[in-house]
């Protein structure tokens, strides 16, 4: 592999923004320079900390890179500058505190807390194909509904809905409904309600794990109609997460009554208790897309894995290569094998022949 193409660049300003959990993250806004092909005007400053460590202030002389060609990092300080931090909240005026790494605002009513879970169960639970958050947000506002609470208020969905319904409506209204009737009407993965709960820690990967535990899901449904978590759901909790997630549920109970809205509407609150198969990719594929790849997949029992050691396989259009990925799966005995023959295996090679096409259909 060669090395990235490295830039001298000045950082000119840094841009704070509060993120959905509430951690202050810095911006580096810099002379834009041309790297692999494209112009970069910003790069990530990762953490308030980070920043100090490194010198990473107004009028800082830095080398930038883009990882992979994509993503545009700090790689050296050259002529460090003061960091001047910064002390309130943006949003709610509140004393910012340390968290870790992080400068964070820890005031449990700031507004930026209902406009994040806001968006996040709005993308989650009202997903619909080329819709943003953007457009979602034009039309919450068109009908004030700026909390989840205003969202779920009875009169207003009936009124949002026969508002859409009652008229003819634009293309991208036709779209705006489908976004409308996704939060109030249509069935709900379990999957979708957790993800759409923007509580810290519980990531994709820890609600497949809690979708794939019994009962689980049933009994946090539970609990957010009581108001707490149960000591048997937390015990139960602890033999499936991490303590720290643990914490984070029972610490965010309110977020999980949100489950309240939509509870008669989860469908698959449990999976066959049943081993996942791991799989890993190396090199590009020539069916379909590493995301489709994955999501695909999924429906067979297999899991996309990035660590080759607790793999089933590994799956390659490039067997022979020298790769790292490939020294892995010789070293910890891991069968290699080719997309065409792993898709064999689940007897779906006849759906997925175009070369190209990289979708699934």
């Amino acid at each position: 592999k060669f090395a990235a193409e490295e830039k001298e660049t000045t950082i000119n300003n840094i841009k704070w923004e509060l993120s959905r959990t509430q951690r202050y993250v810095p911006v580096l806004e810099i002379e834009p320079v041309e790297l692999s092909g494209a112009t970069v005007n910003n790069v990530t400053g990762n953490n308030a900390k980070y920043l100090i460590e490194n010198g990473l202030g107004v009028g800082a002389i830095i080398s930038v890179c883009r990882s992979g060609e994509v993503i545009p990092k700090h790689m050296d300080t050259l002529e460090p500058s003061d960091v001047d931090l910064p002390e309130k909240c943006p949003v709610c005026g509140h004393t910012l505190i340390w968290d870790g790494v992080d400068l964070k605002c820890a005031f449990k009513d700031c507004k930026n807390i209902d406009y994040s879970d806001l968006q996040q169960w709005c993308t989650t639970i009202g997903e619909t194909d080329g819709m943003a958050w953007v457009l979602m947000k034009q039309y919450l506002d068109k009908y004030e509904i700026n909390t989840l609470e205003d969202l779920y208020n009875i009169k207003k969905g009936d009124y949002v809905i026969t508002d859409l319904s009652s008229r003819a409506i634009s293309i991208t209204e036709t779209k705006v409904k489908e976004f409308f009737e996704n939060l109030y009407y249509n069935p709900i993965t379990a999957e979708k309600a957790l993800l759409a709960l923007n509580i810290p820690r519980l990531g994709e990967s820890t609600v497949k794990d809690v979708i794939r535990t019994n009962g689980l899901v049933d009994n946090l449904i539970l609990c957010a109609n009581k108001g707490y978590i149960l000591d048997d759901v937390q015990r139960q909790l602890l033999e499936v997460v991490k303590e720290a997630t643990t914490k984070s549920l029972v610490e965010n109970v309110k977020k999980l009554m949100h489950l309240n809205y939509i509870r008669e509407r989860i469908v698959g609150k449990e999976t066959e208790n049943k081993e996942i198969v791991k799989v890993a990719v190396t090199g590009s594929l020539e069916t379909m897309k590493r995301s489709a790849f994955e999501k695909f997949i999924e429906e067979y029992g297999y899991e996309l894995s990035s660590s080759i050691k607790s793999c089933k396989y590994l799956i390659t259009n490039n067997p022979n290569s020298g790769s790292s990925k490939n020294r892995d799966a010789q070293k910890y005995g891991v069968e290699i094998i080719t997309e065409r023959d792993f898709l064999s295996l689940l007897g779906t090679t006849d759906k997925h022949t175009s070369k190209d096409s990289n979708t699934l259909f």
